[in-house]
């Protein structure tokens, strides 16, 4: 995500009005998530759809979350079609600022979510989109005009290339390590120690399969209970922690500059 993505969310992002919600939805095709919110069967919705504007030249997308939690709360933004970086980066903006308005909203199932939903309205507009994450080289060879990249993040690649490049200092506790893994299946985030984080990874994976190996520092076992400590209201059951991309980023600091 660019800084220019950050940028343009903060300066184009607006807020919306319960009526206009409700134009929106009487606008365009009707989803069945904004149906369900709109008759108080679900508290949050968010989505894409196709700004309908006579007098816009350059064809937008709309992308929407809104919440009636104690009270209605929704934001909306303006991205360009054909900009592909820009439509990219700024989806991943807004996905961010969706997990800011409520802290129990993932970020990637967030933006994975805008994005699977973008890639639907625009091949209903006859777009091409390809995933360039799956792509040989991230490129593909242009069948025409209308194709669009649509990048879909894998949550494990992602978690890996995030927080895998740590700064270790074996002299800390050369025969010990304090890892991260996480479940893939429900985003939870182990805090462990071990001798053998990759074995322990093995074990794990005998019974869960989706369980990966994400992060690892030498350092003495108590800061396993000290991490424990700090993370207490985040605890889901046992060394598992449903974090934010806020935590892991502290945890990591952290851990980096252990002395």
């Amino acid at each position: 995500m660019s800084t220019n993505a950050i940028e343009y969310c903060n300066e184009n992002l607006f807020n919306l009005t319960q009526e206009e919600l409700r134009k929106l939805h009487e606008s365009g095709p009707p989803t069945e998530g904004l149906v369900r919110f709109l008759r108080n069967l679900e508290d949050f919705v968010f989505g894409v759809c196709l700004v309908q504007d006579d007098l816009q030249l350059d064809k937008e997308l709309l992308l929407f979350y809104a919440e009636y939690t104690q009270e209605f709360n929704a934001i909306a933004l303006r991205i360009p079609i054909e900009n592909h970086r820009l439509a990219n980066d700024a989806t991943g903006a807004f996905a961010r600022r969706v997990t800011l308005i409520n802290a129990d909203k993932d970020f990637l199932n967030v933006f994975n979510t805008l994005q699977n939903h973008r890639k639907g309205v625009l091949e209903a507009m006859e777009y091409f989109t390809f995933n360039p994450f799956k792509s040989p080289n991230g490129t593909l060879v242009s069948v025409g005009e209308k194709i669009i990249p649509i990048e879909i993040v894998d949550r494990v690649e992602f978690l890996k290339e995030t927080y895998s490049n740590t700064i270790d200092k074996p002299h800390l506790d050369p025969e010990n390590k304090i890892y991260l893994m996480v479940d893939n299946t429900t985003g939870f985030i182990k805090i462990g120690k071990s001798k053998n984080p990759k074995y322990r990874e093995g074990t794990l994976q005998s019974k869960q399969p989706e369980t990966h190996l994400i992060a690892t520092w030498s350092a003495q076992a108590s800061i396993e209970k000290e991490l424990h400590r700090k993370y207490a209201s985040f605890r889901k059951r046992g060394e598992w922690f449903k974090l934010s991309f806020k935590e892991l980023d502290e945890i990591k600091e952290y851990m980096d500059n252990l002395q």
